[in-house]
């Protein structure tokens, strides 16, 4: 299997990390919207985790179940790419995960990328 050039890499972890802010922006329902983005290490694993979080209008469990499926948005002229393709970067090339730590409708959402260290 290749494996792209360490600049792509960056480039592409970049893109994934673009492609959450653009879902949480566009999930800000609330006057008040809010997203914070941090960077943690988790003490049980060691992983180094990239948070983010939003108070919009949150996911129901059957859309949380579908989030990371080609092809399913519920953007109204989404693709419903950007969350299977930025979990692929986030597996394939850096060898960690993406996924929904949290979200209820009305609550908002926060998703983390993990990566082993």
């Amino acid at each position: 299997e290749d494996v792209p050039p360490i600049n792509l890499k960056r480039e592409l972890i970049e893109w994934a990390l673009e492609n959450l802010l653009v879902n949480a922006i566009s999930a800000l329902d609330k006057t008040q919207g809010v997203i914070e983005v941090k960077i943690e290490r988790r003490k049980e694993t060691e992983a180094v985790e990239i948070v983010v979080q939003d108070n919009g209008r949150g996911m129901t469990p059957a859309e949380q179940r579908q989030a990371f499926e080609p092809g399913y948005s519920t953007k109204h002229r989404g693709w419903g790419l950007g969350l299977a393709l930025a979990r692929r970067v986030v597996q394939e090339y850096h060898g960690g995960k993406l996924l929904v730590r949290h979200s209820a409708p009305g609550e908002g959402t926060t998703m983390v990328m993990s990566f082993p260290v």
